[in-house]
């Protein structure tokens, strides 16, 4: 009997055995298909990276084209402004002759302030002049 017991725990081990075999013959299979995934997904990655430094890199280049580009577009508009001043000519004109009113005007104000400045010199001196007239006359007598 107990070697029918024995038999029995070997029959019982070899059945675990064979099935932790093919256990492990699954797991096998799995584990090369998870490895050529993640070479896969690796290999994936390393041309994400290099497409992402192409692009990082373009996109510079384009950044400073775009900067000389619109440093170009502001030259070309300032002196397109430049120009269309020159062939405005009725409108320069207009702000010449707008420019000669304001002197004209300007001078005109200037000459009345020189003229009321010497009135008024005029007078501070005509002041001065019977300020000393009475301030004397009182030290000599009240005499005018």
């Amino acid at each position: 009997r107990m070697w029918r017991a024995r038999a029995g725990g070997h029959e019982r081990d070899a059945d675990q055995l064979a099935r932790q075999g093919e256990e492990l013959e699954r797991l096998d299979i799995e584990n090369e298909s998870l490895g050529r995934q993640s070479r896969q997904m690796l290999l994936s990655l390393q041309q994400a990276q290099a497409e992402l430094q192409w692009s990082l890199a373009e996109m510079k280049h384009l950044q400073e084209k775009e900067a000389e580009y619109e440093g170009q577009i502001m030259s070309a508009s300032e002196r397109n402004a430049a120009l269309a001043g020159h062939n405005n000519s009725k409108q320069k004109i207009k702000h010449v002759v707008s420019l000669k009113e304001q002197i004209d005007y300007h001078r005109l104000q200037n000459k009345k302030a020189h003229q009321r400045i010497k009135q008024l010199e005029a007078l501070l001196r005509n002041a001065n002049f019977y300020e000393s007239l009475v301030t004397g006359a009182g030290v000599n007598g009240g005499e005018l």
